[in-house]
C-alpha cells in the first residue's frame, strides 16, 4: 500500500487560503465530548504532527525579530514576493481580517495534522478557543469561498449532512466544524471516522498506540533534560516506522543500503536505524535567535551489525573530534567514520555495480601507493577521527591574483602509526606532485615548486604555483593559483591542506581548548538524557560564504547565464537572493549525538 501525497492540501503553509477557495461551513450543534486529537485519530495513523498556537510562533522573539530584518523586508519587496501578496491582500480584504489572524483563532489551542493508512488520507485539525470563534473564522471563509464558486474562480463546494452533522465538499476534500473542532481532510471517509470518534468516542486510537505512547516520552525527556531557560517546543511529530515498513511504503528508505560510497559514508549509519526502530519522533523548539529541529530514535548498537561497525564504533561509542575552524569560517565538520572498514566491507554495503567500481578504483590505487593495499595499509594507517576545514582565503591585491577566487579547505586525521607512516605519506605527496607537474607540462599549466620546513614541532611538505613573469597569466592568474598544496605533521595528527596558510592555522590550534569547548556544548545541548557521544557534527557560517560570492559575483553570474540561459537580469536576481539568505542567517549546524537514543539535531542561528 502506497501513501499518495502529492494533492494532499493540508500539507501546504497556506492551507488556509486553500480552505477558503475550497470549503464552507458545517454548523452542526450535536454536543459531543471535547476530546484530545490523539484520541480522535484511528489507530492506523503513521505520522502526526502536534504544534503549537500559531499566536504563540508569530509572538516569539525569533519569529518577530526576522520580520524586522533588514533581508526579510527586502525579500517582500521582490517582484514575485509582491505580486503573490497582492493576491492575499484582495482576499484579507474580503475576509475583513488578515489570514495569520484568523488561523491564530481557529488555532488557539492547537493544530494537528496527521496521515491514515488504512484510507490513505491526511487530515488537519485545528482546536480554537470556543465554538464562537471558530464560527467567526469559518463564517468569513464561506462567504468568501461561496462568492468564488458563484463567479468560477474557485472550485465547486457540495454540501451535505453527515449524522447530523454538516460538511461541505470539494474535488480536493472535505471540511466540518465539530463544535470548537475544524476538521480538513483529502478523504472523506478519513473525516468520517473522525467525526464518530468525536461522538461515540473510539477504543482503538493513535493514543493506544504504545509506539506514539514511547515516542511521545522520549521528546517530553528531551525536553526536560534542557536547562530552565532553555528552549520549549513548539511542536513535535511522531512516525510509527513499524507499521510503515510493513506497509511497504518508500521500501528503498529500509533496505538498509545506499546506493553510492558517499551516501554510506554519510547516512549509513542512519539507514541502519530506519532498518531497525519501531518509530522516529520529532521536536522543533526555538530561542530568540535560533531554532532546532531534532529527529530521535531508540537506538541498539546490535542494529548496526558488523559492516556498519565502521559509522557507530565498537558497542557504538565512536566520538567525533572537536572541531577545527579558521579566522573565516565557512564549514567546520567533524566525523567518527572507520573509511578503511568501510572500504573492507564494501560486499556487504553496496550492489554488484558499485563493489565492480570500487575494484577496479583500488587496483589503480594500490599502483599510485606503490604496490601498498589501499584499503588495509593506506586506509588503515588512518584514525577513524575525521576533520574538515573550508575557509574564505585572502589574496594580496597589491599583486596578480586568480580571476576565480576559491575557497581554502584541509583534511585533518590521526595516524595510528605516525612514526612509520609520516615517511611513506611524504612519498607519496611528493609523488603525487611529480605526477601532476608532468600531466600539467603536457597541457601548458604552470608548474609546481616542492619545499619542505619545519616550524614549532611541526614539519611541513609544501608545494606551490611559480607566477612566471614571461607568461601571458600573470593578472588575473589561472585558477590553479588558488592552490599551494601542503602536507603537515604534528605528534599523530596530520594535515592535507590546499594551502600552506592553512595548514599552518590548523597547526597552531589550541587541542585542549578544543576538547573543553566541546564537553562545554555536551553538557549545555541536552538533545538526549543519557552521555550521548558526538558522531557527526557540522557547521556552516554564512559571513565568509558570503564574502567568497561577492568577490566571484561576476563569474557567478556569467555561469548561470550560460549553463541555465538565463538573462543578466535573472541571473543577478538569484544572485542577489542567496546574499539575502546569507545576510538572514548566521550559522547552520547540524549533530548527530548517539547514545541509549540517537538524535540528529538542525540549528539555525540568524543574524542580531
Amino acid at each position: 500500500m502506497r501513501i499518495r501525497t502529492s494533492s494532499v492540501f493540508v500539507c501546504s503553509g497556506i492551507w488556509l487560503l486553500t480552505f477558503v477557495t475550497c470549503f464552507g461551513r458545517a454548523m452542526g450543534q450535536v454536543p459531543g465530548m471535547d476530546s484530545k486529537a490523539a484520541e480522535l485519530l484511528p489507530d492506523t495513523t503513521i505520522a502526526y504532527v502536534e504544534m503549537a498556537p500559531l499566536s504563540q510562533v508569530m509572538d516569539h522573539p525569533l519569529v518577530k525579530h526576522v520580520m524586522s530584518s533588514k533581508p526579510y523586508k527586502t525579500l517582500l519587496r521582490n517582484p514575485e514576493v509582491v505580486k503573490a501578496r497582492g493576491g492575499l491582500t484582495l482576499a484579507e480584504f474580503a475576509l475583513g481580517d488578515k489570514v495569520t489572524s484568523l488561523l491564530a483563532k481557529a488555532s488557539e489551542r492547537g493544530s494537528y495534522l496527521a496521515v491514515d493508512a488504512e484510507t490513505q488520507g491526511v487530515v488537519m485539525l485545528m482546536h480554537a478557543q470556543d465554538e464562537a470563534t471558530l464560527n467567526d473564522v469559518v463564517t468569513r471563509v464561506m462567504n468568501l469561498a461561496r462568492q468564488q464558486a458563484n463567479n468560477g474562480s474557485g472550485p465547486a463546494l457540495k454540501e451535505g449532512e453527515y449524522r447530523s452533522w454538516k460538511y461541505v465538499q470539494s474535488d480536493q476534500g472535505v471540511a466540518a466544524v465539530m463544535r470548537d473542532w475544524l476538521l480538513l481532510s483529502n478523504k472523506a471517509e478519513l473525516a468520517k471516522k473522525i467525526v464518530d470518534a468525536y461522538l461515540d468516542g473510539r477504543e482503538a486510537n493513535l493514543q493506544g498506540n504504545p509506539r506514539f505512547t514511547e515516542a511521545n516520552a522520549l521528546v517530553q525527556n528531551a525536553s526536560a533534560s534542557r536547562t530552565h531557560q532553555g528552549p520549549k517546543h513548539l511542536a513535535w511529530a511522531f512516525i510509527d516506522i513499524e507499521t510503515v515498513r510493513r506497509l511497504g511504503v518508500a521500501p528503498q528508505a529500509f533496505t538498509g543500503k545506499a546506493d553510492n560510497p558517499a551516501a554510506e559514508l554519510l547516512f549509513g549509519g542512519l539507514l541502519a536505524i530506519l532498518k531497525q526502530t519501531p518509530f522516529l519522533s520529532s521536536e522543533w523548539t526555538m530561542s530568540e535567535r535560533s531554532f532546532s529541529l531534532s529527529w530521535l530514535s531508540p537506538h541498539d548498537p546490535s542494529w548496526a551489525g558488523a559492516e556498519r561497525e565502521f559509522f557507530f564504533g565498537p558497542n557504538g561509542e565512536g566520538e567525533a573530534k572537536p572541531l577545527f575552524t579558521t579566522s573565516q569560517p565557512i564549514l567546520s565538520a567533524s566525523i567518527y567514520r572507520n573509511i578503511s572498514e568501510m572500504w573492507l566491507r564494501a560486499g556487504d554495503l553496496f550492489n554488484q555495480e558499485v563493489n565492480d567500481q570500487i575494484s577496479q578504483a583500488e587496483s589503480g590505487l594500490t599502483t599510485l601507493f606503490s604496490g601498498r593495499d589501499f584499503g588495509e595499509d593506506i586506509l588503515g594507517a588512518i584514525g577513524p577521527e575525521l576533520r574538515l576545514v573550508v575557509g574564505k582565503q585572502d589574496f594580496d591585491d597589491s599583486g596578480p591574483h586568480p580571476a576565480v577566487r576559491l575557497p581554502q579547505f584541509a583534511i585533518v586525521a590521526q595516524l595510528r602509526d605516525p612514526k612509520t607512516m609520516q615517511k611513506e605519506l611524504r612519498r607519496i605527496f611528493q609523488s603525487l606532485i611529480g605526477f601532476l607537474n608532468v600531466v600539467g607540462a603536457m597541457n601548458g599549466q604552470p608548474p609546481l615548486d616542492l619545499d619542505s620546513e619545519k616550524e614549532s614541532g611541526v614539519t611541513y611538505t609544501m608545494a606551490t604555483y611559480a607566477v612566471d613573469a614571461d607568461a601571458s597569466y600573470t593578472d588575473p592568474l589561472p585558477i590553479q593559483f588558488n592552490f599551494s598544496p601542503c602536507l603537515g605533521f604534528k605528534d599523530d595528527m596530520v594535515i592535507l591542506s590546499s594551502t600552506v596558510g592553512l595548514a599552518k592555522e590548523l597547526a597552531a590550534a589550541d587541542l585542549s581548548a578544543l576538547d573543553h569547548q566541546q564537553h562545554a556544548s555536551a553538557q549545555s545541548s541536552g538533545v538526549v538524557a543519557d552521555q550521548a557521544k558526538k558522531n557527526t557534527i557540522l557547521e556552516v557560517h554564512s559571513a565568509a560564504l558570503k564574502a567568497v560570492l561577492l568577490e566571484n559575483r561576476q563569474q557567478i553570474i556569467a555561469g548561470n547565464m550560460i549553463s541555465k540561459g538565463q538573462t543578466e537580469e535573472q541571473a543577478d536576481q538569484e544572485f542577489q537572493s542567496l546574499l539575502l539568505i546569507a545576510d538572514l542567517l548566521k550559522k547552520v549546524a547540524i549533530v548527530l549525538n548517539v547514545g541509549s537514543e540517537v538524535a540528529l539535531q538542525l540549528t539555525v542561528e540568524v543574524q542580531d
